[in-house]
């Protein structure tokens, strides 16, 4: 593998060490890059970035415009979180969806259906997907976000947050844990914290 001068992974974004141990134990040249179906080529993780910033997916493409759109349909200030809405001059015209083209796309611009921030320094982070949130009581809350906070506990080796519905709340919080001997109020104490 030494001789690997540059090792490619496109897609969802790595775990962030994953991503420092491609570049560390396979090949310095290894670079991440997202995308989305219907926006082509977004951000690319690469070089020192890889050490300095593993959580992000990248730098954003130069020819690209990437805004995070709130519930409002509003762009967000940069640092918030939101829907990732891309202005890009190939978006694709065919759609797999059960949303129409029009609510995807429009003049230039189109929404991937995935859950980021970009930061001051213009890197992308990507929280999740739209679909994977839950509205308990009216409040969003991100699945994948819990899932992240559950698997740095001690112990836990696979671990699935879902809506469970509710019939007051409209949805709630549920959590399958893989974690032998651990306790529920372990836990619930992690997730608190």
């Amino acid at each position: 593998l030494e001789r690997v001068q540059s090792l490619r992974s496109s897609g969802g974004p790595a775990l962030p060490d994953d991503k420092i141990a491609a570049y560390r134990n396979l090949s310095n040249g290894y670079n991440m890059a997202f995308g989305a179906g219907i926006s082509g080529f977004v951000s690319v993780l690469a070089g020192q970035d890889v050490l300095e910033r593993p959580e992000t997916s990248g730098r954003i493409h130069s020819a690209l415009r990437v805004e995070i759109i709130g519930p409002d349909g509003q762009g967000l200030p940069c640092g918030d979180a939101g829907a990732l809405r891309i202005h890009t001059w190939t978006p694709s015209r065919i759609v797999a969806s059960d949303r129409s083209t029009d609510e995807l796309l429009g003049d230039g611009w189109c929404m991937t259906g995935d859950l980021g921030v970009v930061d001051a320094d213009g890197f992308l982070t990507i929280l999740g997907r739209a679909a994977d949130m839950i509205l308990r009581g009216g409040v969003s809350i991100s699945a994948t976000e819990l899932e992240t906070v559950i698997a740095e506990l001690t112990g836990v080796r696979e671990v699935a947050v879902i809506g469970v519905d509710d019939p007051d709340l409209g949805q709630d919080v549920g959590a399958v844990v893989v974690a032998p001997g651990l306790e529920i109020a372990a836990l619930r104490q992690h997730c608190i914290a």
